[in-house]
């Protein structure tokens, strides 16, 4: 059998966007699920000590994660095969640092929290793990096959959702619902491990301590980013757990759960754009400036609806999925709503920095907004308790969208987009001022009328450009798109 190639087609970005916005979809719906009847099955204390031990475990899965997912993807989808040596070289890579990184996390566990090491490690087995699902999903966002990805990622969602549903119904905790989650990513890396045997290109490994190294070097930047995107994401579960209790840990987590799910569009988009975009930065800068403003008005007009509907449909949507027992978590609902916006315009201005090799002005970049997450969150936290968490994302959101938007003057005209992104701010204010007075109704009557008045307002403002979308082929610097 011969090799296979990747999908270059003009309209493979298109494809490959439709298929991991799909994925992402069904995904975090499934998540999502799980995560509500954990909730309900567990409650807010048990949860927030779930969340807890997910964000330590996290904390030391960044030296294996270090930026290769990213530097994959991105490599890949310029040389657009998969050489056997490279992928057991990082495998090689990722499994000796594992190692050490998972014995740092249990004596880190058994000096410091005794009481919750199992938890702690049974977590970090299953965090472990997944880190390598994902590498796995890179690779395939690299080769521009997402249905692979599709499929390695329903099998675990799937899988995760049955099995954690059967432990908790038998009065399970943590511990056995981790160990059940382990099992599902196993399942997913055996397909993911079956779907690329076709694209590997024959190639002898080289596992000199020096070639090696050199994979370290070049991921550094994207590693370093890594480490500040941690503190970013997780400080406020971590200082939440620390300052304040597991209960209030289980509120945000609750509201950033939502918040979570609602960016899966961004991540998505960005999953089949960054290998492009990095090809196409090699042919036409012209073309990539014009492809990089393209998303990002997308990306703007994607978050404005749901940021606004959750600012205004806070209150009915925690009662719905957790129960009055969460009715805590609504303010944070409020203020990740707004966050929402400045979240996606970040996806995507991080996609871009990266393609264009400029990974190490986006860790700089990152480091600052990473140190005013921390600063804030150690205060407001103090301060608010959860509500201050959810406070100090937004505000390092809001930061993070000035720092990275000052860095992407000589890459995308922000005057062009402005005179553009009003559209969808009046469709979003159109959308609020229906849902305010209906926000007390039942949201499968105030959801689908909303998004209606919202798309309606696109349409009349010519907003969307069904034509600019057939000409994002990128596969050619000069064809990308055409007004």
């Amino acid at each position: 059998m011969g090799l296979r190639s990747t999908s270059r087609s003009p309209g493979s970005f298109f494809r490959n966007s439709v298929l991991l916005v799909g994925i992402e979809l069904a995904s975090k719906v499934f998540g999502l699920v799980f995560f509500i009847v954990m909730a309900r099955y567990l409650g807010a204390g048990e949860l927030g000590g779930y969340a807890f031990a997910m964000g330590v475990a996290n904390f030391f899965v960044i030296a294996p994660r270090f930026g290769f997912e990213k530097m994959a993807q991105r490599e890949i989808g310029r040389m657009g095969h998969l050489p056997r040596s490279t992928f057991l070289e990082l495998t090689a890579v990722k499994a000796g640092i594992s190692i050490p990184a998972m014995a740092a996390l249990a004596l880190s566990l058994w000096m410091f929290s005794p009481g919750q090491a199992w938890t702690g490690l049974v977590v970090g087995a299953f965090v472990f793990a997944y880190a390598y699902l994902e590498f796995l999903n890179a690779i395939f966002r690299g080769l521009q096959r997402a249905e692979y990805e599709v499929a390695s990622r329903s099998l675990f969602s799937t899988l995760n959702l049955l099995i954690g549903v059967a432990i908790l119904q038998q009065g399970g905790k943590v511990p056995a619902v981790a160990l059940g989650q382990t099992a599902c990513v196993a399942a997913a890396v055996a397909m993911s491990f079956h779907f690329l045997g076709p694209f590997v290109e024959k190639s002898r490994p080289d596992y000199r301590w020096s070639r090696l190294v050199e994979h370290v070097r070049k991921a550094a930047p994207l590693g370093g980013v890594l480490v500040a995107i941690y503190f970013s994401n997780q400080m406020g579960i971590l200082a939440l757990g620390t300052l304040a209790g597991d209960r209030e840990a289980g509120y945000f987590a609750a509201a950033m759960r939502i918040f979570d799910n609602l960016t899966l569009l961004a991540a998505a988009v960005m999953g089949a754009f960054l290998p492009r975009a990095s090809e196409l930065h090699q042919e036409s800068r012209e073309g990539f400036s014009r492809a990089a403003e393209f998303v990002m008005r997308q990306a703007v007009l994607l978050a404005m609806p749901m940021g606004v509907a959750l600012v205004l449909l806070a209150e009915p949507i925690v009662l719905l999925l957790y129960g009055t027992g969460f009715a805590p978590a609504i303010p944070c609902l409020r203020i990740l709503g707004l966050t929402l916006i400045f979240s996606y315009w970040n996806y995507v201005a991080d996609s871009i920095l990266i393609a264009a090799d400029r990974e190490g002005l986006l860790f700089r970049i990152t480091c600052a907004a990473a140190l005013i997450h921390v600063a804030s969150s150690l205060g407001l936290v103090h301060l608010h308790s959860h509500v201050g968490a959810a406070l100090s994302v937004l505000a390092t959101q809001m930061v993070y969208a000035i720092l990275l938007s000052a860095a992407l003057r000589d890459t995308v005209s922000l005057r062009r987009l402005g005179a553009v992104l009003w559209k969808p701010v009046a469709a979003s204010l159109a959308m609020g001022g229906l849902l305010y007075p209906l926000r007390h109704h039942s949201l499968l009557l105030v959801t689908p009328l909303g998004g209606a008045v919202y798309l309606g307002v696109l349409l009349a403002t010519g907003a969307l450009d069904f034509r600019e979308w057939r000409g994002l082929g990128l596969a050619s610097g000069r064809k990308v798109l055409r007004k």
